[in-house]
């Protein structure tokens, strides 16, 4: 006889069918409710892998479709100041190795998650490399064609808000000063330089352009054109009166030892050659006054061309056999008194003969070759005219 009607044995107890299907449902109901998620979320709580970045937000924020077991991400949700939690090399692919070194977060430069890297707004304040890691012409723009020679050292001059204007350090140029310094792409000579080649760093210096160390090798132009008392030092007040053309004497090392121009020179020689100056008339010198250029030119003491007016001592003072030349050997016996008889000092010729000064005897010269000797009617005698005749008249 059976226990309850309607039923069937399990493992050798019956149960009534009914109660089966009873409990079948109420341990189905029970599970459904245990593992069921809140309304509105339809994702089975797996749990989140021990790698997983901390977040709050459920899972269908951020992968693609987790109801059907589609977990790829996507960056809906995300924040650019948490790319780092996942973009770390060991979750997501952090920076590539030839990326710029910093730290900052990836926000502060992409302006978007996901495949929109490229879209950048360069925030160069995290930047902690040198400008030229990007700036190299293949990661960013580099120099342009038209800078100055210079290394690449662009933080020297330029800051990371705007290229212009930049704060120039000359240590670091290796063109010419003109390269830049030409008038257009800054500021050149002014109008008023003295004419000189454009190598401005032959005479001044990168820290500022006064005082300069004048080169005068490279100027074009006369030595008055800066020497002229206003620009530079000029002719000191005593100067020899000569013209402005420094460059006929002066050299542009250094103003003495001068190679004199006298032809230049419009004043007396006796102005600079007064012994103090330049050498005046040496010790030997004959008796006369200063006008040196009365017998001397500008191109040599000698040969002198003589000027007797100016001399002031006896002709035998030169006209002595050393200085100049003296009486033949010819000459009657007289003293050295040349100008008692020779009143030309242009000709020897045509003297007035003074007997005061003749030493020897008459014959000497009364010999009828040189002059007149004894007459025809002279009596007979011997040829010492003074024993009877003097030297004022013959008659007496």
């Amino acid at each position: 006889m059976k226990i309850f009607p309607n039923s069937r044995d399990f493992e050798g107890v019956r149960i009534p069918v009914a109660n089966v299907f009873a409990y079948i449902l109420a341990i189905t109901f029970v599970v459904t409710i245990g593992v069921a998620k809140p309304a509105g979320s339809a994702v089975l709580d797996m749990g989140k892998p021990d790698g997983h970045m901390p977040t709050s937000l459920s899972c269908d924020k951020c992968h693609l479709d987790p109801q059907n077991s589609n977990f790829e991400f996507v960056h809906m949700e995300s924040s650019l100041a948490q790319c780092s939690n996942c973009h770390d090399d060991n979750i997501a692919p952090g920076k590539p190795t030839d990326h710029l070194p910093t730290s900052a977060n990836c926000g502060s430069c992409h302006n978007a998650p996901g495949d929109a890297w490229s879209s950048v707004t360069m925030n160069h304040s995290g930047v902690a490399a040198k400008c030229v890691s990007c700036h190299n012409d293949t990661t960013a723009p580099g120099q342009p064609a038209k800078h100055i020679a210079a290394p690449n050292t662009c933080e020297s001059c330029h800051v990371t808000t705007k290229w212009t204007p930049a704060k120039m350090d000359h240590a670091l140029i290796s063109g010419s000063c003109f390269t830049c310094h030409n008038g257009t792409t800054a500021p050149g000579k002014p109008a008023n330089h003295i004419a000189a080649p454009n190598t401005c760093e032959s005479c001044h210096t990168s820290t500022k352009w006064t005082p300069a160390k004048m080169d005068h090798s490279l100027i074009s132009s006369s030595c008055f054109t800066c020497h002229n008392g206003s620009t530079a030092p000029g002719k000191p007040a005593k100067h020899i009166v000569a013209p402005n053309t420094c460059e006929s004497c002066h050299t542009s090392t250094r103003w003495t030892p001068a190679k004199m121009d006298h032809s230049l020179v419009s004043t007396s020689c006796s102005t600079c050659h007064n012994g103090s100056t330049a050498p005046g008339k040496p010790a030997n010198h004959i008796t006369s006054p200063s006008n040196c250029e009365s017998c001397h030119t500008t191109r040599g003491w000698t040969p002198a061309v003589m000027d007797h007016t100016g001399v002031s001592s006896s002709c035998f003072t030169c006209h002595n056999g050393s200085t100049a030349p003296g009486k033949p050997a010819n000459h009657i016996q007289s003293a050295n008194t040349c100008d008692s008889c020779h009143q030309n000092t242009s000709s020897w010729k045509n003297a007035r003969m003074d007997h005061n000064v003749v030493t020897g005897s008459c014959f000497v010269c009364h010999n009828g070759a040189i002059a007149k000797g004894k007459p025809n009617d002279h009596p007979t005698a011997s040829n010492s005219c003074e024993t009877c005749h003097t030297t004022r008249t013959f008659d007496k």
